[in-house]
Parts: C-alpha cells; structure tokens; sequence
C-alpha cells in the first residue's frame, strides 16, 4: 500500500522519470486538445459499439467500432480491438476477427 501511494505522488513530481516509482506514472492526457478531443470520441464511439452489442445489434456495433476507428486514425485501444474482434467472430467474419487480434499482437510487441 506504501509503494502504491509513493507512485502516486509521483504525479506531483515535474519529472517524475528521476523518481524511484516514476514508470509507474504517466500523463493520460495526450499533448494537444484535438488528440484528447479525438481519444475521447473513438472511446465514446467504442463504449456505444459494446452497448450495441450487448443489446445484440451486430451490424449496429460494427459500425460504431468502424466510426471510432476513424475518429482515432486508426489508433484504438487494445480493448476496443478485442471488442470489435469478438463482434466479428459472432458475425462470423473470421478473417476480419483474425485481423484485429494480429494488430492488437503486433501492439503489444511494439510496447516491450
């Protein structure tokens, strides 16, 4: 619980990289308002796509996931991927599921 604590003040540290628990800090908010007003709408769009789906409009949530990914230039989140992947797979667009998981595979190579 200490360590955990520790880490987050290191937000209040100006660099935070220079503390002992720093990599476990990292701003969430991207550098300008436009790349924060984009995250903001692809993940609105992807939470509305699981909402769809959860409802069982199928071809509703794929084009909720294909706005999101517009707004985000192609650059949505792992979760949302899985998600989109899975609506896929119960549409039974295997090719397209398979597409997803190898860019969220490939997104997780790149982060090590």
């Amino acid at each position: 619980a200490v360590c955990f604590q520790q880490a987050l003040r290191c937000r209040d540290i100006q660099n935070p990289e220079n503390d002992i628990l720093g990599a476990f800090y990292s701003n969430p908010i991207p550098s300008s308002a436009t790349n924060l007003k984009q995250c903001e709408a692809s993940e609105t769009w992807a939470e509305l796509a699981a909402c769809y789906r959860r409802l069982g409009k199928y071809s509703a949530a794929l084009r909720a996931y294909e706005a999101a990914y517009s707004v985000s230039d192609g650059h949505l989140s792992p979760d949302a991927l899985c998600a989109w992947a899975q609506v896929d797979l119960d549409l039974g667009l295997h090719e397209e599921a398979a597409e997803k998981c190898d860019e969220v595979l490939s997104l997780d190579c790149s982060l090590e």
